[in-house]
């Protein structure tokens, strides 16, 4: 996944650790493989650089949900949709917010469209 070029682009370059709470890292080292749904944490990771509304991360959200459980895992899932959730809001002062691409203290996005934007500043 890309990052979307008609929003506002981070000042922090890109940053993730595959999938967060450790779980990347003990698959790694016990199991001496990544999991099997790293992708979709990465994925995630880069919609929450990026940040946008408040729709745009509950489908990031539902979207890892769905890519874990469809990899064999539904109650892994569960627990990584309740953990984004909870932990994910951008106003936490957690480095893997949402948004966390921008200086912290931003929030959500609006839901307007980047053309309803950019009308909106034209003189």
């Amino acid at each position: 996944m890309l990052p979307d070029n008609r929003k506002p682009m981070p000042k922090q370059p890109f940053s993730t650790d595959g999938c967060s709470a450790g779980m990347s890292w003990i698959f790694r080292h016990v199991l001496r493989q990544p999991p099997p749904w790293e992708h979709a944490c990465i994925t995630h990771d880069m919609a929450y650089w990026q940040g946008g509304t408040a729709a745009e991360r509950s489908h990031a959200d539902r979207l890892l949900m769905v890519r874990v459980c469809l990899n064999g895992y539904p109650v892994i899932a569960f627990l990584m949709w309740l953990a984004v959730r909870i932990g994910g809001h951008p106003l936490l002062p957690l480095p893997w917010r949402w948004g966390y691409g921008h200086r912290y203290g931003r929030c959500y996005d609006s839901a307007r469209s980047t053309t309803d934007r950019e009308e909106a500043s034209r003189p």
